[in-house]
């Protein structure tokens, strides 16, 4: 079934797929075929996403070549630093639209019973959310 899927969730859902994969490197195999599917779906689109907030950091972050992603991180590691707050500001009202853009995606979807017996951290709940709204059934 083809389902309207934020940009946004778009983002959550890949950073998701590839977090599960991460934490728990011996899946069962039906879970790592339906993360395959989905990753192959979902690879280009979040590709298309980050060349559309790295073009934005372009104009508005801080360069740093030392980065592995070539722009400057707050101390959180997380989060980006902007020239300054206006620039910020202006990053964040260009990427929201980008964000809020649907596009129909059709899910390889996994029953919820595939799941049994794995255990998570609880470091590892909010993704594992994402993932469960969206890729199981």
């Amino acid at each position: 079934m083809t389902t309207k899927v934020k940009n946004s969730d778009i983002l959550s859902l890949f950073e998701a797929i590839n977090m599960l994969e991460m934490s728990k490197p011996n899946l069962p195999v039906k879970i790592f075929y339906a993360n395959s599917k989905n990753r192959g779906k979902l690879q280009p689109l979040y590709k298309d996403i980050n060349d559309s907030r790295f073009k934005l950091l372009d104009q508005y972050g801080i360069k740093d070549s030392s980065n592995h992603i070539g722009y400057k991180l707050e101390e959180d590691g997380r989060t980006f630093s902007f020239k300054s707050d206006k620039d910020r500001e202006k990053f964040s009202e260009e990427l929201a639209p980008i964000l809020e853009m649907e596009t129909d995606v059709t899910f390889f979807k996994i029953k919820i019973d595939e799941f049994e017996g794995l255990e998570f951290d609880r470091t590892n709940f909010p993704l594992i959310d994402v993932y469960l709204d969206w890729l199981v059934e």
